[in-house]
């Protein structure tokens, strides 16, 4: 984004690069807002787990090519594997369920909501638990 603002043909023109802005933030907002919604529309219909599952399978083609047109390695260092192994279950697979379990028993708004609420709880947690000194700025 920087780059592109910072071209000859937008820099003479701030309401183009605010323009632009405004409508990559939009592009953000609908995609992660109708997030929520789709989970709620699919565990209506399918189980969670399935929901879930099939959410990674649809997304896991499109980060593969992306990674393979990046020219990215895509295995991990051996010594890693049983961290990636722990983080793969730890922070997608569990979350990713019980996000869709309780989407059967929350509305998708809530979720959303809550959801967004996660940085103010990282924030409380990283002080509380890893006793980490916490700036404001």
């Amino acid at each position: 984004m920087s780059i592109a603002i910072s071209t000859p043909s937008i820099a003479g023109k701030p309401w183009l690069a605010g323009l632009i802005t405004s409508t990559l933030f939009l592009i953000v907002c609908l995609s992660w807002g109708t997030t929520w919604l789709g989970i709620k529309i699919a565990v209506e219909s399918v189980p969670p787990l399935t929901a879930a599952g099939l959410r990674f399978l649809i997304a896991f083609p499109l980060f593969l090519s992306f990674a393979l047109l990046r020219r990215e390695p895509l295995l991990f260092p051996r010594q890693s594997r049983w961290f990636f192994v722990f983080v793969t279950l730890s922070y997608f697979s569990l979350p990713y369920y019980l996000l869709n379990y309780g989407e059967l028993h929350v509305s998708s708004g809530l979720t959303a909501l809550l959801f967004s609420c996660m940085p103010v709880f990282i924030l409380i947690f990283s002080a509380v638990f890893l006793r980490e000194k916490i700036y404001p700025s």
